[in-house]
């Protein structure tokens, strides 16, 4: 995955062939580590699907034990982490709402997933909508229900509510 579009254009404005060289190293190795922690390569490589058995880690998940999956979540990754999840678990997963930046919903794909735009930094009426829909999605769940909860230090302009 090439996160650094301009890397070729970087390299060849260098100086010297060695600056260049450097350069290369740097970007490349700068590349890598934001590609290990996109938020979909983490679920793409970390939850696996293999019949009724669903892995986490080294966390193993009878999936036969429950009769809902759904999803939930706010911040900034939750979009992508809901994109992932969906493409990981597909039909399985019954419904979801995430609270996510707004302008974003479009760089991700969900059918089953709904993106609820929110204001960020400041909070918005978006968010208290989301977080409505999140917490009655949320309410009345049972021990045959798999919950997916997506949260991420930026989230609490994303997930707030009135009393």
């Amino acid at each position: 995955m090439t996160v650094i579009k301009n890397l070729n254009t970087i390299v060849s404005n260098a100086t010297s062939p060695l600056c260049a060289e450097a350069r290369k190293t740097v970007l490349e190795l700068v590349d890598e580590a934001i590609s290990a922690v996109d938020p979909r390569n983490l679920i793409r490589n970390n939850i696996r699907q293999k019949e009724n058995t669903l892995t986490v880690g080294e966390l193993n998940i009878d999936l036969s034990r429950y009769d809902r999956i759904i999803v939930a979540g706010a911040g900034k990754a939750s979009g992508a982490m809901a994109e992932a999840l969906e493409g990981q678990l597909g039909e399985r997963i019954d419904s979801g709402i995430v609270n996510i930046p707004r302008g974003t919903a479009s760089g991700f794909k969900t059918s089953k997933i709904k993106l609820q735009e929110a204001g960020h930094p400041i909070p918005d009426e978006g968010g208290l909508e989301g977080t409505k829909r999140i917490v009655a999605l949320l309410t009345g769940l049972d021990d045959r229900t798999l919950v997916f909860f997506s949260y991420q230090e930026a989230g609490p302009p994303f997930f707030r509510c009135h009393r």
